[in-house]
């Protein structure tokens, strides 16, 4: 089997022009610092060393005065088209059109317009500054380290961003939207489909689901606008100790549910719940509807030394209903004290940690409530960690034995359980179908 090469160049000049159609074919475009374009095609898996005539599988013309190079696939039954991959270089200022199917394509180092449409083909972008407009069904997306102002409308296609910055304006339909740090404005009409945000650094956000979860971690920021608006599906969002907030959430048919060390303000005396928080200035506005799924405001979730997580604030959300409101606020920093205690502690030694806390909190209760009113809180409290300890698999009472090594069988369940917690934290499950999953790995 070989491979067979041919290269083409043209004196193209900077600010180029490039139109490019393809079918069936993996094609990599990069810019470079020359002026001039090359274009290298390869046909793998060749079995003899006939001529091939690469000219009727590419077709290519460059116009001088427009500056501006096309590039087309011509149709060809002979030469099986998914052996044929493009590589083209052209320079860093590129404009491009493009229209693509069935074959993978991957863009970098260019700065320009970038205009693409494709169906059933991979899209990766990396080191893009300029404008991107991309139209694209049945192939995922991913899109990193750009300074662009990218318009996406997909169908059927995950997408994942990834250390962006500039205007983002994203419209899908059954497809995960995934972004980790990035900035700028943010503006989201999504439906069917979930949409993670960590490390976020935008200051101006705008989202619109249906039919999906909305997580969003904010980090340390100043100012900004902030409107997440779902109509079946959870909010969850993670709030730093030091954001300036100011917080207008209501849910038509859902709870709503705060972990925060602040006080707010929770109204149910109407048909739709409202809860109103403020700290600082307030100069971080958010907002938040949603008809049929929960909202969740938390502050960071619990990190443990293996990378991973454990939201607190979720046993306080579940059982503060049940303490009287005089004793509250002292229970709270209780919880909250152990929550720090507990930051730095690895999986193994949890229960341990845990029955240290527990005693603490039981002498909270002891002191501030009667007896049989303290009982009824704690054995609430308990039963949360309780449930913790056996979902991480630790065995009480047992210490850990660190000579035996785990089975590929016990590591393949351990990962698994630690993956329906991670996907509990993150809301994409129900507390019942975690528990279902849990009793599957048993």
């Amino acid at each position: 089997m070989k491979t067979l090469t041919r290269t083409f160049k043209s004196n193209t000049s900077s600010s180029l022009k490039l139109e490019l159609e393809t079918k069936n074919i993996g094609t990599e475009i990069i810019g470079w610092e020359k002026s001039e374009s090359q274009l290298e095609i390869y046909l793998k898996d060749m079995t003899s060393d006939e001529e091939i005539p690469f000219e009727e599988i590419i077709k290519t013309s460059y116009d001088e005065k427009e500056n501006l190079l096309s590039i087309k696939l011509n149709e060809n039954d002979k030469y099986q088209k998914s052996k044929i991959k493009i590589k083209l270089f052209v320079p860093k200022i590129t404009d491009l059109k493009a229209e693509f199917e069935n074959g993978p394509l991957t863009l970098m180092n260019l700065q320009g317009t970038q205009i693409i449409k494709s169906q059933n083909s991979p899209l990766a972008m990396t080191k893009i500054k300029g404008e991107i407009d991309i139209e694209i069904k049945n192939g995922p997306i991913n899109i990193k380290q750009c300074e662009a102002e990218v318009k996406l409308k997909s169908q059927n296609s995950p997408v994942s961003y990834r250390e962006l910055n500039g205007l983002l304006v994203i419209d899908t339909d059954n497809g995960p939207i995934n972004m980790t740090n990035c900035s700028g404005k943010l503006k989201v009409q999504s439906k069917n489909g979930p949409i993670k945000i960590i490390q976020s650094n935008l200051n101006e956000v705008d989202i619109n689901s249906e039919n999906g979860s909305i997580y969003y971690e904010f980090n340390k920021l100043e100012e900004g606008n902030f409107n997440f608006n779902n109509k079946r599906g959870k909010i969850q969002l993670i709030i730093p100790e030091d954001l300036p907030y100011d917080i207008l959430a209501k849910n038509l048919h859902g709870t709503i549910r705060v972990s925060l060390k602040e006080e707010y303000e929770h109204d149910k005396t109407t048909g739709t719940q409202q809860v109103r928080m403020f700290k600082l200035n307030g100069k971080v506005k958010i907002n938040l509807s949603n008809e049929y799924g929960s909202i969740v405001i938390a502050p960071n979730p619990l990190k443990f030394q293996d990378g991973h997580y454990f939201n607190f604030g979720d046993i306080w959300s579940n059982v503060s209903e049940s303490i009287p409101e005089v004793n509250r606020q002292e229970i709270k920093e209780s919880l909250n004290k152990a929550r720090d205690a507990i930051g730095n502690i690895n999986i193994p030694e949890i229960e341990k940690k845990i029955k240290s806390t527990l005693e603490n909190v039981e002498q909270v209760l002891d002191r501030e409530l009667n007896s049989q009113k303290q009982k009824e809180i704690f054995n609430k409290i308990k039963t949360k960690f309780d449930d913790l300890i056996r979902n991480a698999n630790l065995k009480p009472d047992e210490e850990e034995d660190k000579s035996r090594p785990l089975s590929d069988l016990e590591h393949d369940r351990e990962v698994s359980r630690l993956k329906i917690l991670q996907l509990l934290q993150d809301g994409n499950i129900s507390v019942e179908e975690a528990e279902k999953l849990l009793k599957a790995t048993e």
